[in-house]
């Protein structure tokens, strides 16, 4: 029904910014958004109710003092027919002093070999304002732009209005559209005109960095959101003689929708850059038009190593939502009781701030085992120590696999799929701690293993940016 809405409007911009219309994965904390009455049980611990956002976005409009940070980049200076602009996220502040970016990887590092000029653009998705970050991190900023997140007085009153010319047209249009009628029933139309904000802000900084750095170039990720169907479509149009490339970086679950929403070709982009041939294939599969795909690996690659066979340490890998991470750390709690001759690793998701998320959720309120460690180590670390993996969603899981680590999804009763492993034939998972015991317990396990591993290097393949350069002249 979203894509009947999206392509009967697909020359509305604000009903394509509404992010609701776009779900990339049908996992337990997104849907909630889609069924009011799930959502109010953990609203506490995923989201942040009107009166809190609206505060922060009071806050970040004193805090921010410009649309973006950069440091003395001088566009004079910038070699002809070799820019590229790279749309990134900051999800942590520690990535910053890094030589990889997070999301692209060496890619970058990559082109300035080639005498290309790649400027990273940061969407900043931290929890500090970008000014803070930018003026404690100065030194990074020589090739980086960090987005503010509020605009001038004028622009965030023009998207504030925006939000309310939105909602009545979805009131009205549920009077004239059945598909949106059906759509918005029972649905909160307020929340879902209020989320053209952010994506609707970032159009319009990209648009004016783009204006002013003129790309050759333009990459950015591919995981199915609002925002970058918006960005395409605007640099289509405005700017066409701009190639885009759209990397697909992370995981495809089993019922990964969005990511696949084939609109028109105003829509996509030159290029989809893909992490392995598994994934290229499903891309080529997914859209019935000539599709343009290049497989350039991924960061996430893993080079298969020995595994330890008198380790103990079982390494819990949650995702970057707390109510995630809460029922997995209750699970790792309980496992930990049972299984007092096991070491269990806790890592938290890069996102998510450890430290906070104690404090709110679990001290004072869950004691934690001795045996049940919360990781300050580096992920390889985590992951060279340990013999097994318990995931959810997380992309981290294939790296164990390839790892040669024995991966084990955790289900829950009543849920959709979310195991980006969905398709291995030799499956490893419980429901319960005590189901853990006939995995432990199984001498025969690795040789099941095997079979899964030789798949990861289709997934995450060693990343080859050679074949892209014959794309960039």
């Amino acid at each position: 029904m979203a894509k009947k809405i999206l392509v009967r409007y697909k020359d509305t911009v604000n009903i394509l910014a509404i992010r609701q219309l776009y779900l990339m994965r049908p996992h337990p904390v997104l849907l909630k958004e889609y069924y009011p009455s799930e959502e109010k049980i953990d609203q506490q611990i995923d989201g942040k109710n009107i009166i809190i956002r609206a505060f922060n976005l009071f806050k970040y409009f004193f805090f921010e003092t410009d649309d973006y940070y950069v440091d003395k980049l001088n566009i004079n200076n910038l070699p002809k027919n070799k820019n590229c602009l790279f749309i990134s996220h900051l999800i942590n502040e520690n990535h910053l002093k890094k030589k990889e970016d997070f999301y692209f990887g060496n890619l970058v590092n990559f082109l300035k070999n080639k005498d290309f000029f790649p400027l990273i653009v940061l969407r900043n998705l931290t929890q500090k304002n970008s000014k803070t970050i930018f003026k404690n991190n100065k030194r990074y900023f020589k090739d980086k732009i960090l987005l503010s997140k509020s605009l001038c007085l004028v622009d965030e009153f023009k998207l504030i209005i925006n939000i309310f010319i939105t909602y009545i047209n979805l009131i009205i249009l549920k009077i004239s559209d059945k598909d949106i009628k059906n759509f918005l029933s029972n649905k909160n139309v307020f929340k879902f005109a209020g989320s053209t904000y952010n994506n609707l802000k970032l159009m319009l900084q990209i648009e004016r960095i783009v204006k002013i750095y003129k790309p050759n170039y333009l990459f950015l990720t591919c995981e199915g959101h609002s925002w970058e169907k918006l960005i395409i479509r605007q640099i289509n149009k405005k700017f066409p003689k701009i190639k885009i490339f759209s990397y697909q970086f992370s995981i495809i679950t089993k019922h990964s929708s969005s990511i696949f929403l084939n609109l028109d070709n105003q829509f996509n982009p030159d290029f989809y850059l893909t992490t392995g041939n598994y994934t290229k294939k499903l891309f080529s599969k997914k859209f019935n038009t000539k599709l343009r795909c290049i497989n350039i690996g991924s960061n996430k690659f893993t080079p298969r190593k020995k595994l330890k066979k008198n380790s103990k340490d079982i390494l819990i890998l949650p995702e970057g939502f707390n109510s995630e991470t809460l029922k997995m750390i209750e699970f790792s709690v309980e496992a930990a009781n049972k299984y007092k001759n096991k070491r269990f690793i806790f890592r938290f998701h890069p996102m998510m701030n450890s430290s906070l998320f104690m404090k709110s959720h679990i001290n004072g309120k869950i004691k934690i085992p001795k045996n049940l460690k919360i990781s300050k180590n580096l992920f390889d670390q985590d992951l060279e120590a340990s013999k097994y993996i318990i995931y959810r969603g997380s992309a981290a899981a294939i790296q164990a696999l390839a790892s040669n680590k024995i991966v084990i999804y955790l289900k829950f009763d009543d849920e959709i799929n979310i195991d980006p492993l969905y398709m291995l034939k030799y499956k490893f998972y419980v429901n319960q701690t005590n189901e853990l015991k006939k995995i432990f317990e199984n001498k025969k396990i690795m040789k099941k293993n095997y079979l899964n591993i030789k798949f990861t290097k289709e997934y995450f393949d060693k990343p080859n940016y050679l074949n892209l350069l014959k794309y960039l002249n």
